[in-house]
């Protein structure tokens, strides 16, 4: 198989897309796939069969001086968005390969332009463009409850939508997600690709810490875990708390959420409650690698490589019942999302047995490996593609690389008259 991967995100530090591209990368081509990428340029990019990098002017230095004035206009985001689509867009105009097909991640809505564009759609023939739906902004922003008028929310969330709705198919890890999408087809539900590492000799007792992986939002059930960390850390005088994760500003007020959760927790117990903020890969790893339990308490999590990198470790891993890799793990322990009683009670069940808790990882970590293995993932991608038809595309008085052309234009003749980039 040849497959074309069109995504800005490709390494673990850019989260869980890139989490999933850098895996598949590594997946498909272990299994002699043609896997060509085209991404932004960086230091750490994947072994791809190819790579073609795109850079756009928000990456030169001379951009800082529009940044101020993009946000005075809330249209910052929908803007740099924009920027990528079309300059992916215009890129695959003069891409050429034979690709069975051309894979968008949802990031930033990168394939707005392009599957909707007659002209992309003519230069590849009958190439399949399909998406793959991580979380959505929309669909994220949402359950957040950010305000959809606020920083041009609307205009990218509506991109996202169109193009979910313009993809010859959507691919996505779970039946949660996939009842968010609304897409024209019923998504594919298709869990990422595991290939775990050997099994590791029988550790020494772990460390009693108990550790959160995630963007410190409300999204990923961070209030309620400080709140159930009240009586656990009590009632376990010698347990930890570390949260890992770059900080966000949705706690009231739009301030801080990490220093909103800090206040949260009890004066006498915050020298065991620890945000770190953003860490290294390895870093992170070693920390959940020595831990008593990883945490996914997310009001909504369309997978969890938390949980997984957790799993291959052999650490305990508990999953709220609203996070996707529980539909494909049922081994897995879960408390009721929000459910602060029931997360007290499954975190002390936990810490106070680790032999057992050990032993339920690593049968979940075995039925990971059988769920999702890479073998089976690749099988059912394929699958997937042959139930793929493109179809006519509908003809436009103004092609979509053409509308987003003059989107930017807008923007960039109001940026212009702003004094500050003026002078």
């Amino acid at each position: 198989m040849r497959w074309l991967l069109v995504s800005s995100q490709h390494h673990p530090t850019h989260g869980g897309i890139g989490t999933y591209v850098a895996r598949f990368v590594a997946t498909a081509r272990r299994a002699g796939w043609t896997i060509d990428l085209l991404t932004r340029p960086s230091a750490c990019l994947p072994d791809a069969s190819s790579i073609t990098t795109i850079t756009t002017k928000d990456m030169e230095a001379a951009f800082e001086a529009w940044i101020d004035p993009l946000r005075r206009m809330e249209r910052i985001r929908p803007y740099r968005y924009g920027l990528w689509a079309h300059a992916v867009a215009e890129r695959l105009l003069t891409l050429r390969g034979e690709w069975d097909a051309i894979e968008f991640v949802d990031s930033q809505a990168e394939g707005c332009v392009a599957l909707a564009s007659t002209r992309v759609r003519d230069a590849h023939g009958g190439t399949p463009m399909v998406v793959h739906a991580h979380t959505p902004m929309h669909v994220d922003e949402a359950i957040s409850g950010a305000d959809p008028a606020r920083f041009g929310r609307s205009i990218y969330h509506a991109w996202e939508r169109e193009a979910i709705a313009a993809a010859d198919g959507v691919m996505c890890t779970s039946r949660r997600l996939a009842n968010e999408l609304h897409a024209r087809h019923a998504p594919f539900v298709l869990p990422f690709p595991i290939e775990c590492a050997p099994d590791a000799p029988a550790q020494q007792p772990r460390e009693e810490t108990i550790v959160l992986v995630g963007t410190v939002q409300p999204r990923k059930g961070v209030i309620a875990w400080t709140e159930s960390l009240q009586r656990v850390l009590r009632a376990r005088p010698r347990a930890r708390a570390i949260l890992i994760g770059p900080d966000t500003p949705t706690a009231p007020g739009g301030t801080s959420m990490a220093a909103h959760l800090r206040e949260l927790v009890d004066p006498t117990l915050r020298d065991r409650w620890e945000w770190t903020g953003p860490l290294p890969h390895a870093q992170v790893t070693a920390l959940v690698a020595r831990a008593a339990l990883l945490v996914v308490p997310s009001v909504f999590e369309s997978f969890s490589f938390a949980a997984v990198e957790a799993l291959d470790l052999g650490t305990p891993t508990l999953v709220s019942d609203c996070t996707g890799i529980a539909e494909h793990v049922p081994e897995l322990p879960t408390f009721p999302t929000g459910d602060v009683d029931a997360l007290v009670d499954a975190q002390l069940r936990i810490l106070a047995d680790p032999v057992a808790a050990r032993q339920q990882a690593l049968a979940a970590r075995q039925s990971m490996r059988t769920r999702c293995s890479a073998a089976e993932h690749l099988r059912r991608r394929i699958a997937f593609l042959d139930t793929l038809t493109t179809g006519q595309r509908v003809s436009q008085d103004i092609d979509a690389l053409e509308r987003m052309s003059a989107f930017l234009a807008d923007v960039e003749a109001e940026v212009a008259c702003d004094s500050s980039v003026r002078s």
